[in-house]
């Protein structure tokens, strides 16, 4: 694929291939990584983060996954002036990566449920979508707040991402705006986690082949290059996308979510195919790799969601949106 990044994304994409994340890191060791590289100053653009997020996923998705809540976070806050306070020195940034269910928001304090945190530490800074009283907004608010406990999730993939469902009651909260600029700024940097575990597997699949002598290359090099082709096709879209910072769309960044996933799901089938009954040994990059794209795959927006999202907009675009559009939820 041609697509000509400028020296400086050039340079924040060559950072991030520098850094080597250990799958089990902790959140706070990942956040102090990114930011001796120099990953977590404000970025010259949207395509830089994004391509520095891929690089970081090769060698931890939910590492990478982290700095991308992380730096989602300190963007959102910077537009707010009211929020300046809330992120102090160590604290790490969250988002709440599930929205079937949220909290309600009363005046500037916030009552209610909200999963899937990550990643979620003692003196961090959650970004949750709420439910106001005709509309859906983004609040930030301190994990160490009073009236926020946090319940831990485990879960089989992004292991080390630090999850937890969050229970609020009165939690005083500052509303950052509109959900979607956020909501399209994760869906985009969660494509860019999913391409860097489809290059992953890629990779993990050929040092197979290799460690078998190359034997059985004619039988596996057309499904590995059909995988590398709907890599190759998801990262043009979700470079492309990236470069529209100003004007990002909920619809254009599911789109890229959407491909850049269905990419790094036959990417990691290409592995258990290559690999064989290697791959469901515990521990094994295979079956790692398997839980980290189903994890990817659920949270964000799960399919069903980032299709609604991409048909909302089309139908915006062409001028037919009816009643069963209007129904949708706000942070989709």
């Amino acid at each position: 694929m041609r697509f000509e990044l400028s020296p400086i994304q050039r340079t924040w994409q060559e950072r991030a291939a520098a850094v080597t994340l250990p799958p089990d890191q902790k959140p706070a060791e990942t956040i102090a990584a990114a930011s001796a590289a120099q990953l977590l100053q404000a970025p010259p653009d949207l395509l830089a983060l994004t391509v520095a997020v891929e690089a970081l996923a090769l060698s931890s998705p939910a590492g990478a996954l982290t700095v991308a809540l992380h730096a989602t976070t300190l963007w959102s806050l910077r537009q707010v002036p009211e929020a300046a306070g809330l992120m102090g020195a160590g604290a790490i940034g969250a988002y709440a990566l599930e929205t079937a269910e949220v909290p309600r928001l009363d005046g500037s304090h916030l009552t209610g449920q909200a999963a899937w945190v990550a990643p979620a530490t003692a003196e961090g800074v959650a970004l949750v979508t709420a439910r106001a009283e005709s509309s859906h907004l983004i609040c930030a608010f301190g994990l160490g707040s009073a009236g926020v406990q946090r319940v831990a999730v485990r879960q089989s993939g992004l292991r080390a991402l630090a999850c937890s469902d969050l229970r609020l009651q009165g939690v005083d909260v500052v509303v950052i705006g509109s959900p979607a600029p956020v909501v399209a700024r994760v869906r985009l940097l969660m494509a860019a986690v999913c391409l860097g575990v489809a290059a992953r597997a890629l990779e993990t699949a050929l040092s197979a082949v290799r460690a078998r002598g190359g034997t059985d290359v004619a039988s596996v090099s057309g499904p590995l290059a059909d995988a590398a082709t709907e890599m190759e096709a998801a990262r043009l879209l979700t470079w492309t996308v990236a470069t529209a910072e100003t004007d990002l769309s909920v619809g254009a960044a599911s789109a890229a979510k959407l491909a850049a996933g269905a990419a790094a799901a036959a990417a990691v089938a290409r592995v258990a195919d290559v690999v064989g009954v290697d791959g469901l040994r515990s521990g094994h990059a295979c079956e790692t790799l398997t839980q980290d794209v189903r994890a990817l795959a659920a949270l964000g927006g799960g399919s069903e969601t980032l299709r609604a999202a991409v048909a909302e907009e089309m139908s915006e675009q062409h001028g037919t949106r009816e009643g069963l559009w209007s129904q949708s939820l706000s942070p989709r």
